[in-house]
């Protein structure tokens, strides 16, 4: 297993003595969003372009044209470009590239498959819970809640 971690790489304090990082090079980044048909990850002949899909070089953020393709003039990135992926596909591989290949004028391609979903769901929040015995009934009654409304999820925020 590989890990690759990303982010933004800050300059060294001018006290350190150590070098600073250069700023990142101006690119230009094209690229495609598009309806992978036998998700293989490849665009096939036939496989249409999705409209309006977000693309952003993290610092810049575009839609596709109609055809699905986009383009970020003069990307300042740092080093990865992500779609957000729209509701009713899902991603085929990651929803995110390293700009590598498109600095040296491959167009980034993001494949995405038609995907079902619940049109809604349900999910319970609990807040300042506090556990302890003085609060027992109180909470048998949010279990018994839980138990009853089967939610997707549970989420307990507060102190």
């Amino acid at each position: 297993m590989r890990l690759r971690a990303w982010g933004i790489l800050l300059p060294l304090a001018a006290s350190s003595g150590a070098a600073r990082p250069s700023p990142p090079i101006p690119v230009d980044l094209t690229g495609v969003v598009f309806v992978d048909q036998n998700a293989n990850g490849v665009r096939d002949p036939g496989e249409p372009g999705i409209a309006g899909v977000a693309v952003s070089d993290q610092i810049q953020v575009v839609t596709t044209a109609s055809d699905g393709t986009f383009r970020i003039d003069r990307s300042n990135g740092f080093g990865i470009v992500f779609i957000s992926v729209p509701d009713g596909y899902r991603s085929i591989g990651n929803f995110w590239k390293p700009i590598e290949g498109a600095t040296a004028g491959k167009p980034l391609a993001f494949a995405l498959a038609r995907a079902t979903g619940p049109s809604d769901f349900v999910f319970v929040h609990a807040s300042d819970t506090h556990i302890s015995e003085a609060s027992r009934v109180r909470t048998e009654r949010l279990r018994a809640l839980v138990d009853s409304v089967k939610p997707a999820f549970v989420i307990i925020t507060g102190d």
